[in-house]
């Protein structure tokens, strides 16, 4: 059988528009260069991560799914003032809790909708954990600081360190370890420690086959 040299066939050449590799047998054609990439319109189809010039910024995300960060947060001076209010006025009934919160303000305001009810209680709750750890801008507590003021200058009549009448009650260990540290000069009084009961034991009924 003779060998077909085919070296110096000629192939047929077409013209088509996707170039020489539109010319291969079951070839995928070539896309047009003028499309953008499918990646960038995850990009592009986001005005927030476009910049002046139109080409999308180098450090912002390329999903556009992602979240901003700006759910659950308070925006309106409405809710802000409302809840800086209710802090000054209602300052020793609110609690760290945002339920309770909740029930007090629907006590002591009126408010036009459950939603802006549950924004000022929840406001108010961020405000009084924050208050926790420092002061808050804006807000100025008189009945916390007439009550802090009436604690440091409250003089008890008689004072707790004045042992000359009574004498300080402690046990026996305490005795003899003041005695080791030589403190015999305090006047103490030796007291038997309360020793609480111990209730009655119960019997245990026998019931056939429990210990098994």
């Amino acid at each position: 059988m003779r060998k077909v040299d085919d070296t110096n066939v000629a192939t047929p050449k077409f013209d088509s528009p996707y170039g020489e590799r539109g010319n291969r047998l079951y070839s995928s054609p070539k896309p047009p260069r003028d499309l953008p990439s499918p990646s960038s319109f995850c990009i592009l189809s986001n005005p927030r991560h476009i910049q002046q010039d139109g080409e999308p910024a180098a450090n912002e995300p390329t999903d556009v799914f992602a979240d901003d960060n700006s759910q659950g947060r308070v925006r309106t001076k409405t809710t802000k003032r409302a809840s800086r209010v209710l802090i000054e006025k209602y300052y020793p009934r609110l609690t760290l809790d945002f339920h309770t919160n909740k029930r007090i303000i629907d006590e002591v305001a009126v408010v036009p909708s459950k939603r802006l009810r549950n924004k000022i209680s929840g406001f108010t709750t961020h405000l009084m954990k924050r208050i926790q750890k420092g002061p808050v801008r804006g807000i100025s507590f008189k009945l916390q600081e007439e009550e802090r003021e009436r604690k440091d200058n409250y003089v008890p009549e008689v004072s707790a360190l004045d042992t000359s009448a009574t004498g300080l009650e402690v046990d026996a260990e305490t005795k003899e370890l003041l005695h080791a540290l030589n403190f015999d000069t305090i006047q103490v009084s030796v007291i038997q420690p309360a020793i609480p009961e111990r209730a009655p034991r119960r019997e245990r009924r026998n019931v056939p086959g429990a210990g098994r």
